[in-house]
């Protein structure tokens, strides 16, 4: 009786285990495909559909283990050798990025807006200077012009609006009239020396701030095309300089009005005045 009772513990466990397998293994054919030289382990309900089998008997059959190659039993399990080669995976031309953009992304700096990332095409050698048609460089030029009057008039612009209006539109064109050579209307002649000079630091020292703000935020400016005049006066030369006359060619060279002044006359002659004839009258008798 408890080798029966053994036999029966033994039979409910297998059952169990093949009813796990095979629901695990409709799982994984539902979400993968099925595999090719996968054996179909028999269900529990086969095992009750059979006919003249019962529990008892199924339980008295006793496990001989897992059938080898020399039963033939599993002839199609033998392993298979599989050899992977990563090589064969890669693909044969990997495309690189290119410099400047390796070289944008790594620094610092925030990307600028007009910045494309899609690679430029190299330039064929084949294509001359002759070659080049005149109207693209026209227009090349044009818009060169039109790209240096933004950059001068960009902080004009408002933010909300393309174009320039009111005292801003003004400010423009009195910038494109001193770009071509004109003179600076807003200077007031009449006005104090001592205010003049206060409005003028007053606009350079805003002129000062704007161009740190734009280095620091990354925006590309106009060049600073204003100049100061330079003073015509004769510089100061170092070294032996005569307190009188010119020295040229190692001699000291003095000139008729340096003599006069050494020896202390004037320019007019020492008559003080022109001198006049005198006139003899007959004296009549």
């Amino acid at each position: 009786m408890p080798e029966k009772k053994r036999k029966r513990e033994i039979g409910s466990r297998n059952k169990s285990d093949v009813d796990k397998m095979d629901v695990f293994r409709r799982h994984f054919e539902s979400q993968f495909a099925p595999l090719e030289g996968a054996q179909k382990i028999p269900s529990s309900k086969k095992h009750k559909a059979l006919p003249g089998k019962t529990e008892e008997a199924l339980s008295d059959q006793e496990w001989e283990g897992i059938p080898g190659v020399e039963d033939g039993g599993l002839v199609g399990d033998v392993p298979v050798v599989i050899e992977f080669d990563a090589r064969k995976d890669l693909p044969r031309s990997v495309s690189k990025a290119p410099r400047s953009e390796l070289k944008s992304f790594m620094s610092s700096k925030p990307p600028l807006p007009t910045s494309s990332t899609t690679p430029i095409p190299p330039k064929s050698e084949k294509c001359s200077d002759d070659e080049e048609d005149p109207r693209s460089e026209a227009e090349m030029l044009k818009n060169d012009l039109a790209l240096q009057r933004l950059l001068r008039e960009s902080h004009l612009l408002d933010s909300t609006s393309g174009k320039a209006t009111g005292k801003n539109r003004l400010r423009a064109l009195e910038s494109r009239i001193q770009a071509l050579g004109g003179k600076d209307i807003t200077i007031q002649k009449n006005m104090p020396m001592a205010i003049r000079k206060g409005i003028t630091a007053a606009r350079e020292k805003r002129e000062l701030k704007r161009r740190k703000n734009a280095k620091e935020a990354g925006i590309v400016l106009e060049k600073d095309t204003t100049r100061k005049k330079t003073s015509k006066k004769r510089q100061d030369r170092g070294g032996f300089r005569p307190s009188i006359g010119r020295f040229k060619g190692g001699a000291l060279v003095l000139s008729k009005r340096d003599v006069m002044d050494i020896e202390g006359r004037s320019g007019l002659g020492s008559g003080g005045g022109r001198k006049g004839s005198k006139k003899h009258g007959k004296i009549k008798g």
